[in-house]
């Protein structure tokens, strides 16, 4: 039993073509990943508490501002095809570091105003996979 822990423990974890592999199959997913996912969307759906408030066509340049409760607000805008919220006031302002988008299925989420915006209707949008 001890030669098994000091051969374990002497052991090394990687060999120099595991350091060529590794790398080499992470990319691979990542590039299928981005290959495989769906497609441009051609609207933003913007919902305010669970209820849809508005529909923002991609291939319009627009800005809309929603007003909160108590003065709060968030501006939702669209430029160049893709959809981003460009101004909130919320404490952590976290969905306006999120990338602009144009992909479909994806969404920006603003979770003190409880504000959703969600990207539909690309060509290769799908609501799940079995």
């Amino acid at each position: 039993m001890g030669s098994l822990f000091r051969a374990v423990k002497e052991s090394k974890p990687f060999k120099k073509a595991d350091l060529l592999i590794i790398p080499l199959l992470m990319l691979a997913s990542a590039l299928a990943i981005f290959l495989l996912s769906p497609g441009g969307g051609s609207y933003a759906e913007i919902y305010a508490d669970g209820k849809l408030v508005r529909v923002m066509p991609l291939d319009v340049d627009a800005e809309f501002v929603y007003h909160f409760d108590e003065g709060r607000k968030n501006v939702i805008t669209v430029k160049g095809g893709k959809v981003s919220v460009s101004y909130a006031d919320c404490a952590d302002k976290i969905c306006t570091h999120y990338p602009p988008t144009d992909r479909a299925s994806s969404s920006i989420i603003c979770l003190p105003h409880k504000l959703v915006i969600i990207v539909r209707g690309g060509e290769n949008e799908y609501d799940g996979v079995v």
